[in-house]
């Protein structure tokens, strides 16, 4: 078994490599510990992005090295044509939207 990851990113990280993409700042906002405190649902999630591991723990040099084509975040986003940027952008019929 391996894990397989091809970057350790944190929410502030995320959010100012997607802001740069969008030539658009973007602000990370966490919930607040009182909410977390309530939900250990929520608690742990929150906690792998505060330390930049959603992917767990993959020993990312390992992995690079035995994988040369995994990217970071900020090269795989560069590879993303303006298609994509406007539809990321647009809103959902949810709501959702990058802004």
């Amino acid at each position: 078994m391996i894990d397989l990851a091809d970057d350790s990113v944190t929410g502030d990280h995320l959010a100012h490599h997607l802001g740069l993409w969008l030539n658009h700042p973007i602000e990370y906002r966490r919930m607040s510990d009182d909410v977390l405190a309530h939900s250990d649902l929520l608690t742990r999630p929150a906690a792998a992005v505060d330390d930049g591991r959603l992917a767990g723990h993959a020993d990312l040099v390992a992995l690079r090295e035995r994988f040369p084509f995994l990217q970071r975040v900020d090269e795989w986003l560069s590879g993303r044509d303006a298609a994509t940027r406007v539809a990321a952008t647009r809103p959902t019929p949810g709501g959702v939207v990058l802004r």
